[in-house]
């Protein structure tokens, strides 16, 4: 059996609904065995945007699925931003 390997990833995907844009940002954690995988969400934001009053850079982000690895570090600082700002779900 290989030893475990833990992966830190932060995901952002935009999507236009009836006349909002959401966004849904979430960081999860991924331990692979072998060719297993087993996923955890660290946590989870859903930001709703009127779409008139949407950024252009948001409206242009539309349908863009957006995923980076990063550090344990950064991962569990992003779920304390998460609770401080009072976005954070499970």
């Amino acid at each position: 059996m290989e030893p475990i390997k833990t992966f830190y990833i932060f995901n952002r995907v935009v999507f236009r609904h009836g006349d909002g844009i959401s966004e849904l940002t979430s960081v999860t954690k991924e331990s692979w065995v072998d060719n297993i995988v087993t996923p955890e969400v660290l946590c989870s934001s859903l930001n709703e945007t009127p779409f008139n009053k949407a950024s252009k850079e948001l409206k242009s982000s539309i349908g863009v699925v957006y995923k980076e690895h990063i550090t344990e570090e950064q991962a569990y600082a992003l779920v304390v931003r998460f609770e401080k700002e009072g976005k954070y779900s499970y």
